[in-house]
């Protein structure tokens, strides 16, 4: 059963933290029991984070978070004016997951965290990996994240983002009455770019492709893979693994700069380790044959259309790299027939 959530004191969670304090100022230290970067969500003892924003800079709405009860202001600036505590940092938005994660007491090193990220493609792969994981873990205990909703155990909600805040990640798994054993989420490249995910680690990332997209916001091809990039250099665990699209050339170049850390590629070029033979769609599903590291094993699936052999190599890819058989992952596919919104079959009632 959890324990009552009942906070901790305003400089244990930044000592602890080990951030970079550049200022501090204020009276008191209080007890903390939250952490937000929206003002109009504060409550009484919620830590205020004044975000930099693109339109307006978190630092404007410290007077209305200090009015809702802000115990405490965490800022890029010194705040000598305020009524609370106060610390000024570098990068905050980077360091709320990490400060929510301690704030929550959640043991992240106790689950299995999985990513998919790319420009197609993440959707039907992270449902695929959700499946997977559901296989050793009852299904209440894995959560995904992704465009569609969010599935936390049991519960269900509308996405707002693809990709959540780190820092509501942990504060979903610290007020849940049980954490997940298994995590998957939909990576953007905003989120990535924005530091969003600051504070995760994963044990899996995956690469679907990287086409022409987002570049309102990226400006060029190479900032969106650099972005991208960022999920595998920056937060993959050590010990972690990247499943990774070679016939794609980001994904390729993707490999080179992985810096010493284990990946399984797939597709349908000659060095792939989990190399696509041949292929079948039509509207009944696809049949995939692949070459394993040179053992020939074939898979077919309800999904239908090209783009998702790909999203059946992907998954066929990271599970084989984390050890499951084909026997497991043929069950995966039995499991997903299809996913919200991707291709679809619709029976029209007509008269």
């Amino acid at each position: 059963m959890a324990h009552p959530f009942r906070g901790m004191n305003f400089s244990a969670l930044i000592d602890q933290s080990k951030i970079a304090v550049v200022m501090r100022g204020g009276n008191g230290d209080p007890v903390v029991t939250n952490l937000d970067y929206d003002s109009r969500k504060v409550v009484p003892g919620t830590v205020f984070a004044a975000i930099p924003g693109t339109k307006a800079h978190g630092d404007s709405f410290i007077g209305e978070a200090i009015n809702r009860g802000a115990a405490a202001v965490l800022s890029e600036n010194p705040h000598p004016e305020t009524s609370v505590p106060w610390v000024q940092t570098k990068g905050i938005r980077a360091l709320l997951g990490g400060l929510g994660r301690i704030l929550w007491n959640v043991n992240d090193t106790t689950m299995f965290v999985a990513a998919v990220t790319g420009t197609n493609g993440k959707t039907t792969v992270a449902h695929l990996f959700e499946a997977l994981f559901s296989s050793i873990h009852s299904a209440p205990k894995v959560w995904m994240f992704g465009t569609i909703g969010f599935h936390l155990g049991e519960q269900y909600s509308e996405a707002v983002h693809t990709t959540p805040e780190a820092l509501d990640v942990f504060r979903s798994i610290g007020s849940a009455p049980e954490p997940p054993s298994a995590l998957v989420m939909e990576v953007s490249s905003h989120s990535l770019a924005l530091d969003r995910i600051g504070g995760l680690r994963y044990d899996l990332a995956v690469f679907t492709n990287l086409t022409q997209d987002h570049l309102d916001f990226h400006k060029d091809m190479e900032s969106y893979y650099r972005a991208k990039r960022r999920l595998f250099t920056e937060y993959l665990k050590d010990d972690g693994i990247a499943s990774i699209n070679i016939d794609d050339p980001y994904g390729r170049r993707l490999v080179a700069d992985m810096e010493g850390k284990r990946y399984i590629t797939f597709g349908m070029a000659e060095d792939a380790d989990v190399r696509i033979t041949a292929w079948k769609c039509d509207w009944d599903g696809c049949r995939v044959d692949t070459a394993i590291r040179g053992n020939a094993s074939t898979f077919t699936s309800k999904l239908r259309g090209f783009f998702n052999v790909y999203n059946m190599a992907a998954l066929i890819a990271g599970a084989t790299g984390l050890g499951y058989t084909a026997a497991v992952i043929q069950e995966v596919f039995d499991r997903v027939p299809s996913v919200n919104g991707r291709m679809e079959r619709v029976k029209p009632d007509l008269p």
